[in-house]
């Protein structure tokens, strides 16, 4: 085993480790959060002093009609009016944030190839890209 890590770390170089909030508590749950409840749950972990570093939006941070949840750019605007200004609130609150993020495989819309193919990388780097100039984290 001690070999053969060292043969790895040769090749690929030394493995970073993971920032100290990676180690905190996550919350996510499937839910379909309002920004204000969003925001109202946050401040119950406040109140209770509880310990919390990653805030996790699951799959309804964005639409589901008409198959609009294969896709990175309809987010439910209703239920969170500007992503922004929440994406601000979290990190006030020294909150790192996610999306839980399924979208549809390029592939399966007849527009590419699969998982790892040039698109489906470029699909899924322009939709989250445009999420972490927002303020996702």
């Amino acid at each position: 085993w001690h070999r053969a890590r060292s043969a790895f770390l040769s090749l690929a170089g030394p493995c970073p480790l993971l920032p100290d909030f990676a180690y905190g508590t996550w919350f996510t749950y499937w839910h379909q959060y309002s920004e204000a409840e969003a925001k109202d749950d946050v401040a119950h972990w406040e109140n209770l002093s509880l310990p919390i570093d990653v805030w996790g939006l699951d799959m309804n941070w964005r639409l589901t009609d008409n198959h609009k949840d294969r896709f990175y750019d309809f987010p439910d605007a209703e239920s969170f009016p500007n992503f922004t200004e929440f994406f601000e609130f979290l990190r006030a609150r020294k909150l790192r944030t996610y999306f839980n993020d399924h979208p549809f495989p390029v592939a399966s819309r007849g527009a590419g190839g699969l998982q790892t193919s040039p698109e489906e990388v470029d699909f899924r780097w322009r939709g989250l890209g445009g999420w972490l100039q927002r303020g996702l984290t």
